[in-house]
């Protein structure tokens, strides 16, 4: 075991998880007062009880995120935005809610570029435009008409 590189993968792990100062009690639960004390075995061990408490933050934040964007994605859906229209592909979709979210008054970034914080202000603005009845795009009244009726050729009396 290289000890010079398994010093710094645990200094890089207590600082990735904000414990630096937490540093001597970890050290104590080994019976030791320094990371030169500990044994290979030890040194091993603790390296991946860090690492595994790092994942499982990772883990936390990356499912945040994804749950964030997902909720994102369905207001985007409502109000018409990311929609799928005949001849669509995935590009031209994604092109139509990148633009639209990277508008200045929207968020004023590309959609995989917004952090949590960032989606959550995104979603309060689009659950605005959707209660305020805002639909994206070209609204046709025959196609809209046909789908209240039940796809019947017959308008609907207003």
């Amino acid at each position: 075991m290289d000890r010079l590189k398994a010093y710094r993968q645990f200094h890089a792990l207590l600082d990735q998880l904000g414990l630096r100062e937490r540093k001597c009690d970890i050290l104590a639960g080994y019976g030791v007062r320094s990371t030169a004390e500990l044994t290979d075995a030890q040194l091993s061990a603790a390296i991946y009880a860090l690492s595994c408490e790092a994942k499982r933050k990772k883990d936390a934040a990356d499912d945040r995120l994804r749950a964030c964007r997902s909720s994102v994605l369905r207001l985007l859906t409502d109000i018409g935005v990311y929609r799928i229209d005949r001849g669509d592909s995935r590009s031209v979709v994604w092109k139509r809610a990148n633009s639209f979210v990277s508008q200045p008054k929207i968020a004023g970034k590309a959609f995989y570029n917004l952090s949590v914080d960032d989606l959550q202000r995104l979603a309060v603005k689009l659950r605005a435009l959707k209660a305020k009845g805002y639909w994206h795009g070209d609204v046709d009244e025959t196609a809209h008409s046909q789908i209240l009726a039940g796809n019947f050729r017959t308008p609907i009396p207003s």
